[in-house]
C-alpha cells in the first residue's frame, strides 16, 4: 500500500453539509451549477451578492442595497419591485424608479423623498424646488400655500407647516411690527411726546425727531430707547424757533427779547475818520462796550468810522 503525502496544491474538497465553507481562489464547475430554487414570498433573507432563481418571476435574483433584485442583464421592463421598508433601505439617488408593493404606485425618488410618478407634493411635504409642489411654491424646505416672500414670513413655523404665517420676532428693531409680510413701523410703541419709529428692512427704532418739528420754541427733542421727550435748551442760546432779531431763549422754553442800555457823547467831534471806542463805562465816558451796537452813520470804506459832525451819538448792548 502506498503512502498519501499532502500537498499544499491539492484541491479543497467542497463539503456536503450545512456548514458554511469558504473558497479561496477560482472556482471552476465544469458541468452545470444549479442555484437554490424559491418563490418570490419565500425567497431566503439574504446578504450581499447572495444569489437563487425565482420560480414566481422565472428570473435568476441577486441580494444588493438590501434587497432582493433581478439579474437580467437587460431592462425586461419591469420595475424593481420593493416595498417601502425595502425600498427605505436602498443606496438613494435622485431618479431611481421602483414599483412600492406597499403602496401599489410607481415611486420616483427626487428632492431627497419618494414621490408618486405623476403625483406633485401637497401642502406641507418637503420639497427643495417650486416644480415639486402641486402649489408650485417650495417654501423653506416645504411646499406652501403662497410664495411667502415678505421679510418676515415663512411657511416653516410648527404648527402651520405649509401655510405662509407672519413672524413678528423676525422684525429686529424696538417699534416694529410684521404686517402683511412685512416689517413696518408701529409709531404706538414710541413713549415719548416727540419721538418717532424710523428705519428700514426690518428694523425700525424710535428716533428724536427734528429740532422744532413737534417741540415747542426753545426747546429740543432728547431720549433713549423708545422715550423721547421735548427738553427746554441751554439759557441764551438761539435757534430751536427762536431767531427773531437779538432774541434768545432764557432756559426755561421762552423766547425773550433782551434788555438794553445805552451810553451817550458816543463819536466826539475831533478829526474826521476817527475810528469809534469800544468802551463805554460812563455816561460821560467817549466810547461803547464791546458787543454795543452803534447808531452813528459811519463813512463808506472805514470800519467804524464816525462822520466828523457825529456830535451825540449813541450805542446799546443787549443783555442776557
Amino acid at each position: 500500500m502506498g503512502v498519501y503525502q499532502f500537498s499544499p496544491n491539492l484541491p479543497t474538497p467542497i463539503n456536503v453539509g450545512s456548514t458554511e465553507q469558504t473558497k479561496t481562489g477560482n472556482l471552476i464547475v465544469e458541468g452545470v451549477l444549479r442555484l437554490g430554487q424559491f418563490t418570490t414570498a419565500n425567497a431566503p433573507s439574504g446578504t450581499e451578492g447572495a444569489l437563487y432563481f425565482d420560480t414566481t418571476d422565472n428570473t435568476t435574483k441577486i441580494y444588493s442595497s438590501s434587497a432582493w433584485g433581478d439579474l437580467a442583464g437587460g431592462w425586461d421592463g419591469i420595475i424593481p419591485n420593493y416595498t417601502t421598508a425595502q425600498r427605505n433601505a436602498l443606496s438613494l439617488v435622485d431618479g431611481l424608479i421602483v414599483f412600492n408593493t406597499t403602496d401599489n404606485a410607481v415611486q420616483i425618488y427626487s428632492s431627497d423623498v419618494w414621490r408618486n410618478v405623476g403625483a406633485k407634493l401637497s401642502l406641507a411635504a418637503t420639497c427643495r424646488l417650486d416644480g415639486d409642489c402641486d402649489s408650485t411654491h417650495c417654501i423653506n424646505g416645504y411646499c406652501c400655500n403662497t410664495g411667502c416672500t415678505g421679510n418676515c414670513d415663512r411657511c416653516n413655523i410648527v404648527g402651520s407647516i405649509g401655510i405662509c404665517t407672519d413672524v413678528a420676532s423676525d422684525c429686529t428693531g424696538n417699534c416694529d411690527i410684521c404686517s402683511s409680510g412685512n416689517c413696518a413701523a408701529d409709531d404706538a410703541v414710541c413713549t415719548g411726546n416727540c419721538d418717532v419709529c424710523l428705519g428700514s428692512g426690518v428694523a425700525y427704532n424710535c428716533a428724536a425727531t427734528a429740532d422744532g418739528v413737534v417741540c415747542s420754541t426753545c426747546q429740543y427733542c432728547s431720549g433713549s430707547g423708545t422715550a423721547y421727550t421735548c427738553t427746554n435748551t441751554s439759557n441764551g442760546n438761539t435757534g430751536y424757533n427762536c431767531t427773531a432779531e437779538h432774541y434768545r431763549c432764557d432756559g426755561v422754553g421762552t423766547c425773550t427779547n433782551p434788555t438794553t442800555t445805552t451810553c451817550f457823547n458816543f463819536c466826539p467831534p475831533s478829526s474826521p475818520y476817527k475810528i469809534c471806542s469800544e468802551y463805554c463805562l460812563t455816561a460821560g465816558y467817549v466810547g461803547c462796550t464791546a458787543g454795543y451796537w452803534d447808531t452813528c452813520v459811519c463813512t463808506a470804506g472805514y470800519e467804524r468810522a464816525c462822520t466828523l459832525n457825529a456830535i451825540s451819538c449813541k450805542c446799546w448792548k443787549y443783555l442776557y
